[in-house]
């Protein structure tokens, strides 16, 4: 596991606690040790996570900066 998917996935995890992840509708994968592009509603491009697509699926609380983490600038 590279140094940049394991910054992807704190920023994802992070963001699955601050939103009421457990209390999410769908939430298949998420906090697993599956990759992140299987997570339920997050939408990769060459491996990392692009968008993340969780309309309607009950969030609750605070987007954080932390998730600027998502999506390398530059390789």
């Amino acid at each position: 596991v590279t140094t940049v998917e394991k910054t992807q996935k704190f920023a994802l995890a992070t963001m699955f606690a601050s939103l009421g992840g457990i209390q999410w509708d769908k939430n298949k994968n998420w906090l697993t040790y599956a990759n992140t592009c299987t997570w339920f509603g997050v939408v990769c491009e060459q491996g990392y996570a692009k968008e993340l697509v969780l309309d309607g699926n009950n969030l609750i609380g605070t987007v954080r900066s932390v998730y600027c983490h998502l999506y390398p600038v530059a390789k």
